[in-house]
């Protein structure tokens, strides 16, 4: 009798680890971390199955997530063989780099997030630097226009709301298209002069931006200093097709200057 309840002992205490309801956190940081991050256990709990580490090692691998990468949400792991893991929170996905159960990199797409080089710090610094005078220019140099379609102004920043840029778009021949994808409920033309500065890397590029609280797919180009952003009906998965993006029905349209943002609705 007393070895068939150890034995259901046993299955039980598994079949809650396997389920995510115990995980063993007791280390020397454990207590802090759990007190600080409500979201550290599930966190950890992700990162020790998924890439076969103790908790010890977990703990130092959520650290560099959180103080280093700007993770703020439960952490779910994924590891597909001979490929980085898959570090997704929120609506946001980083590609890491473990070297013998050590964090070697962490990306945001092309952007490596740790370490932080030397070179990009200074890039950083450098374009940071260049923007607040851009801006400053911009702001004694160019007035806002009084037309009467003139709607608003595009200032605000897209860093402010949780989008994630995915790149490339499925069966695209021109090799141009980009998608992102929110589901913050906002104005997009709001943001799209900092979206433009952040993630358009030529003025070739088309970008589409579902949003799916809005349920909407907005259309960003670029000519002659000019956006010209386009807010379609979302047509379900069309995100992952060229041949789908951007066929829903035409909603809004504006044309947003890129020497002050101006926005200027034409439909």
């Amino acid at each position: 009798m007393k070895r068939i309840l150890l034995l259901l002992s046993v299955l039980l205490c598994l079949s809650l680890c396997s389920c995510g309801v115990f995980v063993d956190t007791d280390t020397p940081k454990s207590a802090e971390l759990s007190n600080e991050y409500d979201f550290y256990e599930n966190s950890v709990a992700s990162i020790r199955g998924a890439c076969n580490v103790s908790p010890e090692e977990a703990d130092e691998i959520f650290i560099i997530l959180v103080n280093n990468c700007g993770v703020d949400k439960e952490i779910s792991v994924s590891s597909t063989i001979n490929a980085p893991y898959s570090v997704k929170y929120g609506f946001k996905t980083l590609s890491m780099v473990l070297d013998n159960k050590v964090v070697s990199t962490v990306s945001d797409g092309d952007k490596q997030l740790y370490p932080v080089t030397s070179d990009s710090t200074e890039s950083v610094g450098k374009d940071a630097e260049t923007e607040t005078a851009a801006e400053s220019n911009t702001e004694t140099s160019v007035p806002h226009r009084t037309d009467s379609d003139i709607v608003g102004v595009s200032d605000k920043d897209i860093s402010d709301i949780d989008i994630y840029y995915y790149g490339d778009v499925k069966n695209d021949v021109t090799g141009n298209w980009r998608y992102s994808m929110t589901a913050d409920n906002i104005d997009i033309e709001n943001y799209a002069l900092s979206y433009y500065k952040t993630y358009f890397k030529s003025d070739s590029e088309i970008h589409g931006i579902v949003n799916f609280t809005r349920k909407t797919t907005s259309s960003i180009r670029v000519n002659g200093g000019i956006m010209f952003l386009d807010i379609y009906d979302y047509v379900d998965g069309e995100e992952k097709d060229a041949k789908l993006m951007f066929s829903g029905t035409l909603l809004k349209s504006y044309m947003i200057y890129t020497d002050n943002g101006d926005i200027q609705q034409i439909q």
